[in-house]
């Protein structure tokens, strides 16, 4: 024992500096692959000189001859800041995760080798043209570039997260690019996992007569799951159900599937400065680094700013010298889901109108790190590829003898949204930009447009074709077998002038619906949801002339339209009730939070009670109301229902006997939900932050992380590369900010992690933010160093002028073809 006293001091000691020693090895380690912004370098790969300047706040001014070179310059440039990122989405598209992550990514690397987007993406980059395919290997020669300088000069592995993984760095190809386009634009939509909502709605015991207020057309959309409606679907134990797919990796996987934006535009008549001004938000997972990088590229004929996304070699939203378009979600239903009856006597058969066929089965590897190699069968139908049993929680749908498929547009191998977004980048007019966009994009998108006086709004996507009778009508999952709910075997192609707002000047949208044909024209039944729009109606219509201030002031609203209707109807009986309770706390806090609420204007600011007081209340509210008929659905239900709630609470077409809790031998009203709910929460509050309820915060509870692309492999601290911060606004704000967690929640926040701004009158001082910095190094200055600008509201200039840019350069990369060429 002496002994060991006498030895334990020299042990920590030792320890202590053995950490020091490896800590100090990896800095210095990860020090050498911070990207060098002065530099020259050779290539044999570019034909003209290729200049990046980094400007003060780290955005690269790109310069050179020619496109391909410029596009050469983007794929180097996106290698040298976010080679990490580039790399762990391109495994997420491809299945290819668990190859260095291991077994905890195999789900989702199942899932995706199952929706075959490697394939897909061979298949649209043999069919581009000439050009497209030149420009595409260009972007990723200049990839190719840098993973060659990371080798030849030991620049720490290009990122320090490599330093946990084999050092084979496998080239770029020019369909990792386009894998990466469709991953997003996979990810993007929500509709197959909307289906599978109301399948199970449809499929409970909820009476048609409640259930109208969810989903309407109850009774033909349950006659369409008749055949479904009577077979036994195995139970499943609730740790199961609630699975989701390697949720702590990222944000960027279809459990997270459905993104969102704000984009508002007026032209010269209604601007104070006669020229038109363009707006745009996008609320996508945030993550560290951003998903958005933003570029200038100075092409010979025009100079691009805008946002692009590392590996993808375009400007999604952004302006030229002459026109400026914002890329938007739409919304429209691209995705059915169908179940396919297996043969009872040869489960490798399915059923279809002309009887039993067998499943188009191929066979995919996925390797897995320190683990044998897994052979999963990928089996498709006429109707699209079988989804493993673990997605969406499909399992809990599906009956015995029975699969589930998808379709979805996306899967056209003729798409050209990739060469219609490289394409508008040069537009010299709103016009030529309308015929510079192919038809064939399956990416649905809203692209708002503008130049200096007119402002206009296109649809560009494909839209499936479904029978005129169809029975589900794409709202639920179909019967595959019927050929009344199969689609057309082509899609149809869709660019259209969209009118959209009945102001002339103005344009606004926040993926609300935006086209009014009937079925089966009608595109979407399901667009997102109107309380935004309501808000931004508000403020457009509250003034006769716009400037940037004022677009600035829309991006960054935060009073909730929700909050302002559904409140008073929610304490309507409550306010000023709260005496003679008897207990004297729960009175106090009554009292207390009532009044605040009843003197709150919805404004979900974070340094205030008010909003996490309201949210919790209707959160409780929605889940006594919904409870007992749901059972084990709630938790898919978690997100609040503004119209459904509002129904109740006005008692619209007897909506209120929600509030009747079906196991009860009395008859319980919405009013005294709402008090139950409003002391659950008062008590439930009290107990988390304290009994002063003035000290209570909204943005306690709105704390948004963003997480890194990551895995348990990455040894590197969390807090050395999660940002983490509190946020104002909600999920129903124009500044919208919001992370849904529970014991069975686990959403990942979103929020607007890209803001543009485009004034014509001064479109050199045109306005961008990012929600983290620019650089995907940890070490670096630029990792974060945005966050606090965008966190209150605040943007960069990013200018096109060479002597601004030189004045606050941070270096330049100069980039020289061979001597020998």
């Amino acid at each position: 024992m002496n002994i060991f006293t006498k030895m334990l001091p020299r042990i920590l000691i030792l320890a202590i500096i053995t950490l020091l020693v490896a800590f100090s090895l990896f800095y210095f380690l990860a020090y050498q692959s911070l990207p060098r912004y002065n530099n020259t370098i050779v290539s044999d790969e570019i034909s003209s000189k290729i200049e990046i300047i980094r400007d003060v706040n780290a955005v690269p001014h790109i310069f050179g001859k020619g496109k391909k070179d410029i596009i050469f310059g983007l794929g180097y440039t996106h290698a040298q800041e976010r080679f990490w990122q580039m790399n762990f989405l391109k495994r997420i598209a491809q299945g290819r995760l668990s190859e260095i992550v291991g077994k905890d990514s195999i789900d989702l690397d199942v899932l995706m080798k199952t929706l075959d987007l490697q394939s897909i993406s061979d298949k649209i980059y043999s069919n581009q043209s000439m050009e497209v395919r030149e420009l595409l290997k260009s972007y990723s020669n200049g990839i190719n570039l840098r993973i060659s300088e990371i080798e030849e000069n030991g620049e720490g592995r290009g990122s320090p997260e490599l330093f946990f993984f084999p050092p084979q760095m496998t080239p770029w190809s020019p369909t990792d690019s386009i894998s990466i386009l469709k991953l997003i634009e996979f990810l993007s939509t929500d509709k197959a996992s909307k289906e599978i909502l109301f399948t199970k709605l449809l499929l409970s015991k909820v009476e048609n007569e409640k259930l109208i207020h969810l989903i309407d057309d109850v009774e033909n959309l349950r006659k369409s799951l008749k055949p479904i409606g009577t077979k036994k679907i195995p139970f499943q134990p609730e740790k199961d159900r609630n699975k989701k797919f390697a949720s702590t990796f990222t944000g960027f996987q279809p459990s997270e599937s459905g993104f969102l934006s704000n984009t508002y535009a007026v032209d010269s008549t209604r601007s104070a400065s006669k020229k038109s001004i363009l707006a745009t938000d996008s609320f996508l997972p945030l993550s560290t680094p951003s998903i958005w990088m933003l570029t200038h590229l100075n092409f010979d004929s025009s100079s691009v700013i805008g946002a692009s996304i590392p590996g993808i070699p375009v400007i999604f939203s952004g302006k030229n010298n002459n026109v400026a378009w914002a890329s938007s979600f739409s919304s429209i239903d691209d995705q059915d889901l169908f179940y396919e009856k297996l043969n009872p006597k040869n489960y490798q058969e399915y059923l279809t109108v002309n009887g039993y066929k067998k499943f188009e089965i191929e066979e995919k590897l996925i390797r897995v790190k320190e683990q044998p190699t897994r052979k999963i069968m990928l089996r498709k139908t006429e109707n699209g590829i079988v989804l493993p049993s673990n997605t969406f929680d499909i399992n809990s749908i599906k009956p015995v003898g029975h699969e589930i498929s998808l379709s979805w547009t996306g899967y056209n191998r003729n798409d050209s949204t990739l060469a219609s977004l490289l394409n508008i980048m040069s537009s010299e007019s709103i016009s030529d930009l309308k015929e510079k966009i192919f038809e064939n994009n399956t990416f649905n998108l809203n692209l708002v447009l503008a130049d200096k006086n007119t402002v206009d709004m296109i649809f560009i996507g494909q839209a499936p074709i479904r029978p005129i009778n169809s029975e589900s009508k794409g709202r639920v999952i179909s019967t595959g077998w019927s050929n009344t709910n199969q689609w057309e075997k082509k899609s149809a192609s869709i660019n259209r002038e969209v009118e959209i707002s009945p102001l002339k000047g103005v344009i606004a949208n926040t993926n609300n619906r935006f086209f009014y044909g009937n079925f089966p024209n009608h595109l979407s039944f399901d667009w997102g949801e109107t309380q935004r729009m309501i808000r931004a109606t508000k403020l457009i219509n509250g003034r006769q002339y716009h400037t940037r201030e004022s677009f600035k002031e829309l991006q960054n609203d935060t009073i909730s339209e929700t909050a302002r209707t559904l409140l008073p109807l929610l304490g309507k009986e409550l306010w000023y009730q709260y005496q003679g309770e008897t207990n004297i706390d729960l009175n106090r806090l009554k009292s207390e939070g009532l009044t605040l609420l009843s003197n709150w204007n919805g404004d979900m600011n974070s340094h205030t009670p008010e909003p996490l007081i309201y949210k919790t209340w209707i959160s409780a509210f929605q889940r006594m109301v919904v409870e007992d008929e749901l059972g084990l659905i709630i938790k898919d239900f978690y997100q609040i229902q503004p119209l459904f709630l509002e129904k109740i609470l006005r008692d619209y077409e007897d909506a209120s006997d929600w509030c009747d809790i079906k196991y009860s031998n009395k008859r319980e009203s919405c009013s005294l939900l709402a008090k139950e709910s409003l002391e659950e929460s008062l008590l439930f509050l009290k107990d988390l932050y304290g009994p002063d309820i003035t000290a209570w915060r909204w943005g306690e509870s709105n704390t948004l992380q963003h997480s890194s692309f990551s895995s348990p492999n990455i040894l590197i601290p969390s807090f050395l590369r999660d940002i983490s911060h509190e946020m104002p606004g909600g999920r129903f704000t124009l500044n919208s900010s919001w992370s849904e967690k529970g014991i069975e929640i686990n959403e990942k926040p979103k929020a607007s992690g890209f803001r543009m701004i485009i004034d014509f009158s001064e479109p050199d001082k045109s306005l961008f933010i990012i929600s983290t910095g620019q650089s995907g190094h940890f070490l670096s200055k630029n990792y974060d160093d945005l966050t606090n600008l965008w966190k209150q509201g605040d943007y960069i200039t990013i200018s096109s002028n060479i002597p601004i840019i030189l004045g606050g350069s941070k270096g330049k990369v100069i980039i020289s073809p061979s001597l020998i060429k």
